[in-house]
């Protein structure tokens, strides 16, 4: 299996990367030219232009042909992403907020990766930058790997696939089974996702930080209300999908522990 894998890398399988933008003029080269300057030769760079009112559609078009640019109404980040699968071509995927960028060797460093593990999706470390990209504030390892679908269940409304939509690749026929973005869904969207892709993925872990997260006042907005919606709403998604292999208890414990998570949440932000 390995050496078929292997094999396979000296392909160079199609990764299609998809970027959402609404309004982000202002990062989007930076992150265009991370992608452009991959040392992995075969990928396809698709941006959903969400209803933008900036600059962000001119900017793209000088991208291209490297670039492809579908442009739709806006209908928000979810929604774009799913464009963004269904435009795809490629056998691997990868997701890249408009805002973040990449180590130049992300894609290939993770590829041969997922390969050598015989994994569905790889993710790696992240590095939390300053809002000019200038400076590293912070970074972050993956924790989690193998049945990351366990530690849904054991750490409700907890991010496993650390930052996911910037940072993970993965396998495009999983989706087939596991499904597209919820749009019915705003801060936890991205939660779900890799919970349900997880339900039916391997999943491995790459501890070198590959991809640049940018922290500014505009990703950090956060609504209580919404986030706590949502996260129920994830868990109770979760709850029916496991309704016939999970008894009623465990069920319950899962809920429980998601409830107690949220109230130390609150907490933390009332004292704020």
């Amino acid at each position: 299996m390995v050496n078929s894998n292997l094999n396979s890398f000296r392909k160079k399988p199609l990764v299609s990367v998809i970027v959402p933008n609404y309004n982000y003029e202002r990062y989007l080269g930076q992150c265009l030219n991370s992608i452009i300057q991959q040392d992995y030769p075969n990928i396809e760079i698709i941006v959903i232009d969400d209803g933008s009112t900036d600059g962000s559609v001119q900017l793209v078009e000088k991208y291209a042909p490297k670039v492809i640019l579908v442009q739709q109404k806006n209908q928000g980040v979810s929604s774009a992403r799913n464009t963004g699968l269904i435009k795809s071509r490629g056998e691997y995927l990868a997701f890249i907020d408009a805002d973040d960028f990449w180590d130049t060797r992300k894609i290939s460093k993770q590829m041969e990766f997922l390969l050598e593990a015989g994994a569905d999706l790889v993710y790696s470390g992240v590095h939390i930058v300053s809002p000019d990209g200038s400076e590293i504030i912070n970074t972050i390892l993956p924790k989690y790997d193998l049945d990351c679908s366990a530690r849904y269940r054991q750490y409700p409304s907890s991010a496993i696939i650390l930052l996911g939509t910037s940072n993970a690749l993965f396998k495009k026929s999983v989706i087939s089974k596991s499904g597209i973005f919820d749009v019915r869904l705003s801060q936890s969207s991205d939660w779900d996702f890799f919970r349900r892709f997880t339900d039916h993925g391997k999943v491995c872990k790459l501890e070198e930080p590959l991809t640049y997260y940018r922290e500014h006042s505009e990703n950090m907005t956060s609504n209580s209300e919404v986030f706590c919606y949502d996260t129920m709403r994830c868990v109770s998604k979760m709850n029916l999908d496991d309704k016939k292999d999970s008894p009623i208890y465990k069920r319950a414990k899962v809920r429980s522990a998601a409830y107690f998570l949220l109230l130390k949440y609150l907490i933390s932000k009332a004292i704020k």
